[in-house]
């Protein structure tokens, strides 16, 4: 009998899912003036509920994704701090269209930029004017 199961799940999707979802509740809380100790033990307990509750091949793939970006973007901020920045904040984001690439080149370098009124970490696009030559 056939299984209709496939051999191989394929979970980019919710592994990036659960990326995105750390990046709005990271990026929310930052804002709302936690600091980066109490930011560090909140998604370090998410990510570790996340991860023991994970049952399914998504579920593990969106707490690796969620746990991954969080650890992430914690050490850039906590880089950017030790370099004597200034974590980004909502009220100069709120005047920028989206997609504007943060004003510190160090936190621009690495996905931040204005969405919805916030800053928030994307990962890099590709250069829109580079072609790839098919073979």
């Amino acid at each position: 009998m056939k299984s209709n199961v496939p051999a191989e799940v394929d979970t980019s999707l919710t592994e990036a899912l659960g990326g995105e979802t750390a990046q709005d509740i990271f990026t929310t809380h930052l804002n709302s003036g936690k600091t980066y100790d109490q930011l560090a033990e909140w998604h370090s307990d998410h990510a570790a509920w996340l991860a023991n509750d994970a049952r399914t091949p998504d579920g593990k793939a969106f707490a690796a994704g969620y746990a991954r970006t969080a650890d992430s973007m914690l050490a850039e901020l906590r880089d950017l701090e030790a370099a004597g920045g200034k974590p980004p904040t909502a009220p100069e984001a709120a005047t920028l269209r989206d997609g504007t690439p943060h004003a510190d080149p160090f936190l621009a370098g690495r996905g931040w930029q204005a969405e919805r009124g916030v800053y928030v970490r994307r990962a890099a696009e590709p250069d829109a004017g580079y072609e790839i030559e098919a073979a």
